[in-house]
C-alpha cells in the first residue's frame, strides 16, 4: 500500500509536468502492484485522455462509480470523468459527472469555511466607496515622477484566456511576467490593517503612504522574479479585477490588459474546471 502510494505521487508529479512517458512507466508498474489504487488509476486516465485512449480511461473511471471516496478525491474522479466523457461526444452524461462534482465542491468548501460571499462582498463595499463624492475625497494621489514605472496588469475573470496571454507575452525578450502571486492582496492587507480598512482606507492614503506601498509591492516583487531595467513588467492575476480601485490609487501610470472570451465560454470551462481555492 505504501510503495503504490509512493509511486502514485511520484506519477502524479509526472503527468503535471508533462513528462508522459515516465508517468506511464511508473503508473503502470503501481498497477501492477495495486490494481484498485483510485489514484493510479486516475492518473492512468488523465494519460490515457492525453494519448487519445478516451475509451480506456472513461472504462477505467467508471470502475469506480460505487467505491466510496473521499471528497476530495470523488471530485477529481468527476472532472477527469467528465472530460473523457465531453471527449467521448457523450455530452449529457458529462454534464450531469460534472454537476455531481459540483455538488461535492459545494460540500467541501462548507466544510473548509470557504464561501463566494468573501470576494461577493469586497465587490459590494467597493462600489459603495466608489461614488463621485468617494472619489473626490481620494485628492490626486501622488503627482511625480515614480523611481520605477508601474507594471502593467493583467486582469479578466478565470478560464478566460490569461494564462495562455501570458505565457505568449513571456516569449518576448523585452517582457517579464510574473503569475498568479497575489502581491496586490498584500498591498490589500497592508492598507486593510494600517490604513483604516479596505476598500474605505483607499481615499486616506498620503502621497508618502502611496509611494510606501508601491516600495512594498516592488520589493515582494524582486524576491519572485528578475526584471531586467528596461523590460515591460507584466502582473497576472486574473482576480485583480476586483482590485483595480486599489491598483489605480497606487499606480496610477499603471496600463491594463483585460483578457475576453465569450461569457458561456468561460461559465461551462469554469463549470469542467477543479480549481483549487
Amino acid at each position: 500500500g505504501n510503495d503504490a502510494e509512493a509511486i502514485h505521487r511520484m506519477a502524479d508529479g509526472l503527468e503535471r509536468m508533462s513528462r508522459l512517458q515516465g508517468a506511464r512507466l511508473l503508473t503502470n508498474v503501481g498497477l501492477e502492484i495495486a490494481p484498485d489504487h483510485v489514484g493510479l488509476n486516475l492518473v492512468a486516465a488523465r494519460l490515457d485522455r492525453r494519448e487519445g485512449a478516451i475509451q480506456e480511461g472513461g472504462a477505467r473511471l467508471q470502475r469506480f462509480a460505487a467505491t466510496p471516496l473521499d471528497l476530495k478525491t470523488a471530485i477529481e474522479r468527476e472532472t477527469e470523468l467528465g472530460r473523457l466523457l465531453d471527449q467521448a461526444g457523450e455530452a449529457d452524461e458529462a454534464f450531469r459527472v460534472f454537476e455531481a462534482a459540483g455538488r461535492d465542491k459545494a460540500e467541501m468548501f462548507r466544510a473548509r469555511g470557504i464561501s463566494k460571499d468573501l470576494v461577493l462582498d469586497e465587490v459590494a463595499e467597493m462600489e459603495s466607496v466608489l461614488t463621485p463624492a468617494g472619489l473626490a475625497s481620494w485628492g490626486e494621489g501622488v503627482n511625480e515622477n515614480f523611481e520605477r514605472p508601474a507594471p502593467v496588469f493583467l486582469v479578466g475573470v478565470p478560464r478566460s484566456g490569461t494564462t495562455l496571454m501570458e505565457q505568449i507575452l513571456a516569449s518576448h525578450s523585452a517582457i517579464a511576467t510574473l503569475e498568479e502571486k497575489p502581491v496586490a492582496e498584500m498591498l490589500a492587507r497592508i492598507v486593510d490593517e494600517r490604513h483604516g480598512g479596505y476598500p474605505a482606507g483607499l481615499a486616506g492614503l498620503s502621497p508618502q503612504d502611496i509611494l510606501a506601498l508601491r516600495q512594498n509591492y516592488f520589493q515582494t516583487v524582486d524576491s519572485l522574479i528578475r526584471v531586467a531595467p528596461g523590460q515591460i513588467f507584466i502582473d497576472k492575476f486574473p482576480l485583480n479585477l476586483v482590485r483595480l480601485p486599489l491598483l489605480a490609487r497606487i499606480f496610477p501610470d499603471a496600463r491594463y490588459i483585460l483578457a475576453l472570451r465569450h461569457p458561456a465560454d468561460v461559465v461551462l470551462s469554469g463549470f469542467m474546471t477543479n480549481f483549487n481555492p
